[in-house]
This record gives C-alpha cells, sequence and structure tokens, in this order.
C-alpha cells in the first residue's frame, strides 16, 4: 500500500571568494558555502517483504495442504532520512592550503528493520517500520603544499570523520527491539554481563549483576547495555608524498578508531575445557591464576569449564571485548620516472620504475588476525578470519 515516495531536496552554494569585499584578499583562493537540506527514501529490504506468501509440500490430518510462509505486512512504507549539511570549501595561499569541512545531522524515521513477533502470531518476526535514529558528524578534508623549493616537492593529504548516533525512539511502545537497539542508545552496542575480573582468593572467574554486585552465577537479566559499540568514533587517512627530480616516495595510512569487538576466536583459544585435541594459547597457561593473593584476568583452570555454582569461564561477557581500533600503513611506493631527455636517448615515450610495499604495519590493541575485519555477530564471526597479505611488489612500466 505504500510504493510510492516523495523525497523533495534544495541546496544552494555561496561562492563568498567572487564578493568585493573578498575578491582583493590575495592569499584567499576559494572560499565557498554550502548548504542542503532534504529528504531521502531508503528501501533496501527485500522486495517481498510486504506481501504473504503460500509454500505447498504440507499435510494436514493426512492430506495435502499448503501453509503460509511468510506474513503480509501491507503498511510497510520506506524509510526516510531527512538530512541537514553545512559545507565550507576553501583555499589559501596560492592553493598551499585546501580542503572541505562538513557538518551533517540525518534524522531517519520509519527504519526498515526485522521486529521480533510473539510465536502466538505463528510467525518468529516481521519486517516493519521500526522507529528513529538521529545522526551527527563532521567531515574535515585538508590538503597541503608543505614544502615546494627547487626540484623537491612535499604535499600532504589528510582527512578524518566523527559520526555519533543515537536510537531516539522504537514504535509500539518498546524500549529496546533486539540487544543493539535500544532507545537512548548508539545501534550496535554490546549488550552482555559485565566481566569483574578474577577473585584473587580463589581464582573463580566474577562478573557484575544487573544491580552491579559480583555474582559467580549469571542469569539473561544480568545482560546490560554497555558503554561499548561496533560503531568507530572517527576514522580516516594521512598521505605524503615526497618528489625530487625524477624520484617520488608516497605513504598512506588509515586508521580507525573507538570501536569494540568481540574476539571469539579468543574465546575458544581460551576454552581448554570443551575442545579436546585442539591447541591453545601459552598465554593462558603463563597468566592463569596459581596462587591466593595473584591478580589476574584469567581464572583458574578447572575441568568443564566451570566451578561449582558457577557460570562457565567462556560465558559471553565483556571479558571477551577488545579496542579494535587501529593505525595501518597501507601502502608504501617508491618510483623514479625517467626524464624526457633520458627517454629520447632510450627511444621510449615513458619508463618508470617502482617498489610498492603493501600492509606494512598495523598498530592496535586486537589480540586477534585482524583488527580491519573484525566483526560482530556469532561465535563464528571471528574464527578463522585470514588477515590481510603483507606484499612487497618491484615493477617497471614501459611505454613506447
Amino acid at each position: 500500500d505504500n510504493r510510492m515516495g516523495f523525497f523533495p531536496a534544495i541546496s544552494a552554494v555561496w561562492d563568498i571568494a567572487q564578493e568585493n569585499f573578498i575578491e582583493n584578499t590575495t592569499w584567499i583562493d576559494q572560499l565557498k558555502l554550502r548548504v542542503g537540506y532534504g529528504l531521502t527514501g531508503n528501501d533496501q529490504i527485500s522486495n517481498v517483504s510486504s506481501r504473504g506468501f503460500h509454500q505447498g509440500g504440507s499435510s494436514y490430518n493426512g492430506n495435502a495442504g499448503i501453509t503460509l510462509q511468510t506474513m503480509a505486512n501491507t503498511q510497510l512504507g520506506w524509510e526516510k532520512n531527512l538530512s541537514a549539511n553545512i559545507g565550507l570549501d576553501f583555499g589559501i595561499f596560492n592553493q598551499r592550503i585546501f580542503g572541505s569541512i562538513d557538518v551533517f545531522q540525518r534524522t531517519s524515521k520509519n527504519l526498515l528493520m526485522n521486529m521480533v513477533l510473539p510465536y502466538t502470531s505463528g510467525f518468529g518476526s516481521i519486517d516493519n517500520n521500526a522507529g528513529e535514529v538521529v545522526n551527527k558528524g563532521f567531515e574535515l578534508e585538508l590538503n597541503t603544499v608543505n614544502v615546494k623549493k627547487g626540484d623537491f616537492t612535499w604535499t600532504t593529504s589528510f582527512n578524518i570523520a566523527f559520526l555519533k548516533n543515537e536510537v531516539t525512539a522504537l514504535y509500539g511502545d518498546i524500549e529496546a527491539l533486539s540487544n543493539t537497539v535500544r532507545i537512548g542508545y548508539p545501534l550496535k552496542i554490546w549488550y552482555r554481563p559485565k566481566y569483574a575480573g578474577v577473585n584473587s582468593a580463589n581464582g573463580r572467574p566474577m562478573w557484575y549483576d544487573v544491580n552491579g554486585n559480583l555474582t559467580y552465577l549469571l542469569s539473561s537479566a544480568d545482560n546490560v547495555p554497555t558503554d561499548k559499540g561496533w560503531q568507530s568514533d572517527y576514522f580516516g587517512g594521512l598521505s605524503n608524498t615526497f618528489s625530487y627530480k625524477g624520484f617520488e616516495l608516497t605513504s598512506l595510512f588509515h586508521y580507525d578508531m573507538g570501536r569494540y569487538m568481540a574476539n571469539n576466536q579468543l574465546l575458544v583459544l581460551t576454552n581448554v575445557a570443551n575442545n579436546p585435541g585442539r591447541n591453545t594459547l601459552a598465554e593462558l597457561y603463563e597468566k592463569r591464576w596459581t596462587t591466593v593473593g595473584q591478580v589476574t584476568s584469567v581464572p583458574r583452570l578447572i575441568a568443564g569449564g566451570a566451578e561449582f555454582n558457577s557460570s562457565s569461564q567462556q560465558s559471553t561477557s565483556t571479558r571477551f571485548l577488545e579496542d579494535a581500533s587501529f593505525i595501518r600503513l597501507r601502502e608504501v611506493t617508491l618510483a623514479y620516472r625517467f626524464t624526457p631527455s633520458q627517454l629520447e636517448k632510450l627511444k621510449l615515450s615513458s619508463l618508470r620504475l617502482y617498489v610498492t610495499a603493501v600492509n606494512l604495519y598495523t598498530w592496535t590493541a586486537w589480540t586477534g588476525y585482524d583488527p580491519e575485519f573484525a566483526i560482530g555477530g556469532s561465535v563464528e564471526s571471528n574464527q578463522g578470519i585470514v588477515p590481510q597479505t603483507r606484499s612487497i611488489t618491484a615493477g617497471i612500466q614501459i611505454g613506447f
């Protein structure tokens, strides 16, 4: 019943650098103010979510029959994103410094999400317009010519983006749609018990219950929203290029900060009780609790993984949440481009020699294979993910 949508938008630009009061300012090359306001629609959901389907192959009382496979939702409508942004493009000192700044806010209403249904309906869930989320952000792009003297040039490009979002409403007078979608919190938070460490007197693992008291035995009521989420606080990149005559050296750094992921590979590798024949970590043996008064985060090892009247050491909690922030030296290239006089002697139109190194080093506190590919979800999601390859390539590019 809601196939069509109306999504108007408007934008305007003021080229301030062309105004009389700026035109004679020699150090300003560009100064352009941008504003935008508009509504966009999102339909990225199954194209049959609004329809009810029947399926054959069933039987009733010994006779062939059909069953309702999916529940129809004829009121399913477009997700609506109301966006406003203000931006500034600038260039100064003969374009020695140039870039852009953007501030934006996007309010998303009628979010398309899968909602849980009571089983008395005959179904477990249905795609529906579920709630509202507000996204706020800031983006900066900056390019500089740091040095330009004779045959030597050094340029830098930097960008950074900050993003903050919050679930502001859920339809149907509910406080939470799932463990990760809750009113007043960002999307994709971790919702689980908080790990309290190891009792130094007996080596048993401890957690905080829903009231903040220490406990050995967890229940489903002890799951609480944490201050750790899947989404980044900020991310971006930094590149530098150094040129001298025919030589050129470039480097690219990529960073992603503030997100936490469940290191499910670590969870499995520390579970010696229920994985016979599987090797585990030396760190587990070296840091385990062994004597009264020892302060450590690794409980004493015990057959079965759980003490009497205690939850398993491998219980889902904040124990296996790790900071997946990283800074990665993604690429470094050293090249030499032959000059026209050299090419004339070689009877070539172009000739370039280069060496490129990819994924040289990553700075991170993440103890798994690769923080960039760390994802949330099931226990298996972070197991066995092959890390990105470090490679060094040398080549010759020739033009005839």
